[in-house]
Protein backbone atom coordinates (compact mmCIF):
# COMPACT_ATOMS: atom_id res chain seq x y z
CA UNK A 1 0.00 0.00 0.00
CA UNK A 2 1.20 3.24 -0.79
CA UNK A 3 0.76 5.28 2.58
CA UNK A 4 0.09 8.94 0.61
CA UNK A 5 -2.64 7.38 -1.21
CA UNK A 6 -4.03 5.83 1.78
CA UNK A 7 -3.89 8.96 4.15
CA UNK A 8 -5.45 11.76 1.51
CA UNK A 9 -8.36 8.65 0.52
CA UNK A 10 -8.88 8.66 4.86
CA UNK A 11 -8.56 12.78 5.05
CA UNK A 12 -11.04 12.89 1.79
CA UNK A 13 -13.66 10.74 3.41
CA UNK A 14 -13.26 12.45 6.98
CA UNK A 15 -13.95 15.93 5.47
CA UNK A 16 -16.64 14.42 3.20
CA UNK A 17 -18.82 13.66 6.53
CA UNK A 18 -19.08 17.78 7.57
CA UNK A 19 -21.44 20.10 5.48
CA UNK A 20 -18.68 21.29 3.42
CA UNK A 21 -17.98 20.18 0.08
CA UNK A 22 -15.01 18.82 -0.85
CA UNK A 23 -12.52 18.31 -3.74
CA UNK A 24 -8.92 17.89 -4.57
CA UNK A 25 -8.66 21.12 -6.22
CA UNK A 26 -9.80 24.82 -6.66
CA UNK A 27 -13.15 24.62 -8.64
CA UNK A 28 -13.53 27.70 -11.23
CA UNK A 29 -17.30 28.67 -10.94
CA UNK A 30 -18.17 26.64 -8.40
CA UNK A 31 -20.63 28.35 -5.70
CA UNK A 32 -18.37 28.83 -2.28
CA UNK A 33 -17.34 27.71 0.86
CA UNK A 34 -15.46 24.56 -0.01
CA UNK A 35 -12.58 22.56 0.86
CA UNK A 36 -9.59 21.95 -1.28
CA UNK A 37 -7.20 19.26 -0.59
CA UNK A 38 -4.05 20.28 -1.33
CA UNK A 39 -0.06 20.02 -1.61
CA UNK A 40 1.12 17.24 0.61
CA UNK A 41 5.29 17.31 1.75
CA UNK A 42 6.24 13.52 2.37
CA UNK A 43 9.39 12.05 4.09
CA UNK A 44 10.80 9.09 4.68
CA UNK A 45 12.13 8.41 8.78
CA UNK A 46 12.10 4.98 8.70
CA UNK A 47 14.38 3.33 11.37
CA UNK A 48 16.58 0.62 10.82
CA UNK A 49 13.71 -1.68 12.14
CA UNK A 50 10.26 0.15 11.16
CA UNK A 51 8.71 1.65 8.16
CA UNK A 52 7.82 5.22 9.10
CA UNK A 53 6.75 8.08 6.82
CA UNK A 54 6.04 11.83 7.86
CA UNK A 55 3.70 14.11 5.96
CA UNK A 56 2.51 17.27 6.08
CA UNK A 57 -0.73 17.84 4.12
CA UNK A 58 -2.14 21.07 3.33
CA UNK A 59 -6.05 22.36 3.30
CA UNK A 60 -7.55 24.93 2.27
CA UNK A 61 -10.82 26.64 2.72
CA UNK A 62 -12.58 29.21 0.30
CA UNK A 63 -15.67 31.95 1.03
CA UNK A 64 -17.08 34.35 -0.15
CA UNK A 65 -18.82 35.26 3.12
CA UNK A 66 -18.60 38.78 4.21
CA UNK A 67 -16.23 38.27 7.15
CA UNK A 68 -13.42 35.44 8.12
CA UNK A 69 -15.75 33.79 10.45
CA UNK A 70 -17.02 31.19 7.79
CA UNK A 71 -13.26 30.55 7.19
CA UNK A 72 -12.51 29.92 10.66
CA UNK A 73 -15.26 27.89 11.22
CA UNK A 74 -13.89 25.34 8.36
CA UNK A 75 -10.82 25.22 9.46
CA UNK A 76 -11.78 24.26 13.00
CA UNK A 77 -13.99 21.21 11.41
CA UNK A 78 -11.17 20.77 9.87
CA UNK A 79 -8.80 20.82 12.86
CA UNK A 80 -11.40 18.20 14.84
CA UNK A 81 -12.29 15.85 11.86
CA UNK A 82 -8.68 15.23 11.22
CA UNK A 83 -6.54 15.68 14.50
CA UNK A 84 -9.05 15.57 17.50
CA UNK A 85 -10.86 12.89 15.70
CA UNK A 86 -8.74 9.97 14.98
CA UNK A 87 -8.16 9.04 11.54
CA UNK A 88 -8.01 5.51 10.43
CA UNK A 89 -5.91 4.78 7.95
CA UNK A 90 -6.31 1.56 5.97
CA UNK A 91 -2.76 -0.49 6.15
CA UNK A 92 -0.93 2.00 8.50
CA UNK A 93 -1.03 3.04 12.51
CA UNK A 94 -1.07 6.68 12.69
CA UNK A 95 1.52 7.29 14.82
CA UNK A 96 0.93 11.33 15.88
CA UNK A 97 -0.98 13.92 13.95
CA UNK A 98 -0.30 17.83 14.92
CA UNK A 99 -1.51 21.01 14.05
CA UNK A 100 1.49 22.62 11.78
CA UNK A 101 -0.33 25.86 10.48
CA UNK A 102 -3.61 27.65 10.51
CA UNK A 103 -4.06 30.74 8.48
CA UNK A 104 -6.98 32.91 7.22
CA UNK A 105 -6.06 35.06 4.58
CA UNK A 106 -8.45 37.78 2.66
CA UNK A 107 -7.76 38.20 -1.10
CA UNK A 108 -8.90 40.36 -3.77
CA UNK A 109 -10.82 38.52 -6.74
CA UNK A 110 -11.94 40.50 -9.54
CA UNK A 111 -14.25 43.11 -7.85
CA UNK A 112 -14.69 40.78 -4.52
CA UNK A 113 -13.25 39.46 -1.56
CA UNK A 114 -12.15 35.99 -1.14
CA UNK A 115 -11.40 34.41 2.70
CA UNK A 116 -9.01 31.77 2.09
CA UNK A 117 -7.36 29.55 4.83
CA UNK A 118 -4.83 27.63 4.82
CA UNK A 119 -4.33 24.52 7.20
CA UNK A 120 -1.57 22.02 7.33
CA UNK A 121 -1.45 18.71 9.99
CA UNK A 122 1.48 16.66 10.23
CA UNK A 123 0.72 12.59 10.19
CA UNK A 124 3.54 10.05 11.14
CA UNK A 125 2.53 6.95 9.52
CA UNK A 126 4.19 3.37 10.19
CA UNK A 127 2.64 0.33 8.04
CA UNK A 128 1.25 -2.80 9.67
Amino acid sequence: MIPSIELQRSVNNALKSGDYKVYDQFQQGVAMPFITIGEETLLDISTKVEEITSHLITVHTWSKSISAKEVKEMNHFIKTSLIDAPLIVDGFVVLFSALDLNQTLKEQDGNSIVYHGITQIEYRLQEV
